[in-house]
């Protein structure tokens, strides 16, 4: 959907002469294996601030290089964006409407389920009730005649009750049932009211961290010793500029 083109014939490569400027200065920087007087120093210190020249040079060289990539690269997402924005802002407003829908559907669901856990749980009362009443008026039969009608008004109450249950089970699944194509998606989220009571009833989902702007804040004050820090000097060489 969105073609850029010529970017197979860009070639990036470092000039020889930079090149071989690197490779002479490493072979010179070799040769220093020790400071140990005032001459050894300034040697040093003068291949030090050679390195750090390269350095910076090609730091340079590489935001200078590289601003133009990142120019395409914002000029892509521009296109993109531009392309995009409408499409994304009808897909979140559809998508708005469907998750509300869902919401009162889950509402529906809810209570269809619950009339009908409490429908079989009456049906299964009753059933239980008839259920004995024909076992008991079997029992209780003069002739053969009237024992069979009701152990067969016993099956036939078993089975009607069997039938509505499944019946009810049913409508409870239909209830669920969601249009083809659709997938809903949804996580569990949480917000901090008091962050003491959730230490106090659970410490184990809390993190104790050190504050390192107000350490530092500390430090640059005097702070020189505290109890579970270690205070020091991170000490670095480097060569200052000429004017």
């Amino acid at each position: 959907m969105i073609a850029v083109t010529g970017v197979g014939d860009v070639q990036i490569v470092i000039e020889p002469t930079a090149r071989e400027q690197r490779d002479a200065l490493l072979a010179e920087a070799a040769e220093i294996t020790a400071v140990a007087n005032g001459f050894d120093q300034e040697v040093a210190v003068g291949v030090l601030a050679r390195l750090e020249d390269i350095s910076r040079g090609v730091e340079k060289a590489r935001k200078a290089v590289k601003e133009p990539v990142l120019e395409v690269g914002r000029r892509i997402d521009g296109v993109a964006r531009e392309f995009s924005d409408l499409i994304v802002s009808e897909s979140g407003r559809i998508g708005k409407l469907i998750a509300s829908y869902r919401q009162t559907l889950q509402a529906a669901i809810a209570k269809k389920e619950a009339e009908e856990r409490a429908r079989r749980m009456q049906l299964i009362e009753e059933a239980n009730r008839e259920k004995a009443r024909l076992e008991a008026e079997a029992a209780k039969a003069k002739t053969e005649e009237q024992r069979l009608a009701a152990e067969a008004k016993t099956q036939e109450l078993v089975r009607q009750t069997n039938a509505a249950l499944v019946e009810s089970k049913q409508a409870e699944v239909n209830a669920k049932m969601r249009p083809a194509g659709i997938v809903e998606k949804g996580s569990w989220k949480f917000e901090v009211e008091d962050i003491g009571k959730v230490f106090e009833a659970r410490p184990d989902l809390c993190l104790i961290e050190p504050n390192g702007a107000a350490i530092r804040g500390a430090i640059k004050a005097g702070l020189r010793q505290c109890p579970g820090l270690r205070i020091f000097k991170d000490s670095k060489v480097t060569t200052r500029r000429a004017a």
